[in-house]
């Protein structure tokens, strides 16, 4: 069970990344990224909307709900530590 939490969060962290990359954030966008097949793909979409994580549209677009985000970010601290701390060496160079 705790390699499907973390598959999830893999998928979750993948779809933020996406996200702050492209704006939107389609299937095959995910696939691609992850080099994984279309239907693991699309059985992983299925388990994460039934699960509330995710929101997809008519056309296809993946977006992450509100408890899918806080779970991406989660996950997902490291991506935004170079980030803060780029900003913090900004802010003392300018003192």
């Amino acid at each position: 069970m705790k390699k499907s939490h973390e598959s999830s969060e893999d998928y979750l962290e993948t779809i933020l990344i996406l996200r702050e990359q492209n704006g939107n954030v389609r299937s095959i966008d995910i696939v691609n990224k992850m080099n994984y097949s279309k239907p693991s793909i699309s059985i992983a979409m299925k388990k994460l909307k039934s699960e509330g994580m995710v929101e997809m549209d008519l056309n296809g677009y993946i977006t992450l709900t509100a408890k899918g985000e806080e779970v991406a970010k989660e996950s997902a601290p490291v991506e935004k530590a170079p980030k803060a701390e780029a900003k913090a060496d900004t802010k003392a160079k300018t003192k």
